[in-house]
């Protein structure tokens, strides 16, 4: 009894001597919350998140939901700084948070998954995106072509909507949204096939009249390809043939980064280039016509 009571004498001095309590439970240590919330890798149906370290802490938690609305999903703890977040929805814009072991939750990010055909982050999304026809019912937009990408994808949605529609895939730097409601607003965005989506581009639907509901069917006609266009061989060497039922057609040739390497009229068809001075890779074959039309062809110099 006597060697249980010297115990207890030593366990209250020692805990006297650190200012702690044998019957007041230790608190949790308080830190700041992870900053520098970072979404890469972002596909059709997984994104890598990433955040800063914060010292003092054994692992991390992240949460996610759709939208900002919707209850919290929480994935596994973590004991790094990133986690990969896959079976995602496409085409839907998420928010996620992330808190230490001794912290409180950070500030909310958010992040778009891409479309159903996929898509990297090896380049820079489109830029210089332009609404250049707006009628009561349909949109011709475009943008620069971007170095090292194959094709293009262009989404749409009503602003007050969540839920993105897919125009489709063109290997041009121009589309044709259709099928829109007049009167009202609406955003649209475009990633390449190596690249996630760019901003949203905002545009208003003017209200349908008459005479602008004419127009509008014919800015659709216009839009499908009247310039008849062949390109061989394809892939080239030193040359390339166009073949054309058009003559006096202004030819310019684009290399992948969007810049006008060759400026040409076409005075015969077969019209030959000579791009034995090209180096390897992709370039684009614009076409105009008197009447302002463009036709964009793609082709591929391989020695």
């Amino acid at each position: 009894m006597e060697c249980l009571h010297c115990f207890k004498n030593w366990i209250g001095f020692w805990s006297i001597l650190l200012g702690l309590s044998l019957s007041t439970p230790l608190q949790a240590q308080v830190c700041s919350q992870p900053s520098n919330l970072n979404a890469g890798n972002v596909s059709s149906s997984s994104v890598t998140l990433s955040w800063s370290a914060i010292q003092g802490a054994f692992d991390y938690t992240v949460q996610y939901r759709v939208g900002s609305s919707g209850t919290w999903t929480t994935a596994a703890p973590t004991t790094g700084t990133s986690l990969t977040l896959n079976n995602l929805l496409p085409s839907t814009v998420y928010n996620w948070r992330v808190k230490a072991s001794c912290s409180t939750y950070s500030s909310i990010a958010s992040f778009n998954t891409g479309g159903s055909s996929g898509g990297s982050n090896s380049c820079s999304a489109p830029s210089n995106t332009n609404t250049d026809l707006v009628q009561p019912t349909s949109a011709k937009v475009s943008w620069e072509f971007q170095s090292g990408a194959f094709n293009y994808t262009v989404q749409y949605r009503l602003e007050t909507s969540t839920a993105y529609i897919t125009v489709g895939s063109t290997t041009s730097n121009t589309i044709l949204i259709s099928g829109l409601q007049p009167g009202r607003n609406y955003v649209w965005r475009v990633k390449a096939n190596c690249s996630p989506y760019g901003s949203d581009v905002q545009f208003s639907t003017p209200v349908a009249t008459p005479a602008s509901a004419n127009q509008s069917a014919q800015a659709q006609m216009t839009e499908e390809p009247v310039i008849s266009v062949s390109i061989f061989p394809n892939p080239a060497t030193n040359y390339v043939q166009i073949q054309v039922e058009e003559l006096g057609l202004q030819l310019q040739v684009l290399d992948a980064r969007g810049q006008v390497v060759l400026s040409e009229i076409i005075r015969r068809t077969p019209h030959t280039i000579d791009v034995s001075q090209f180096r390897n890779g992709f370039y684009f074959l614009r076409l105009q016509n008197d009447k302002n039309i463009i036709e964009t062809r793609r082709f591929l110099i391989a020695r």
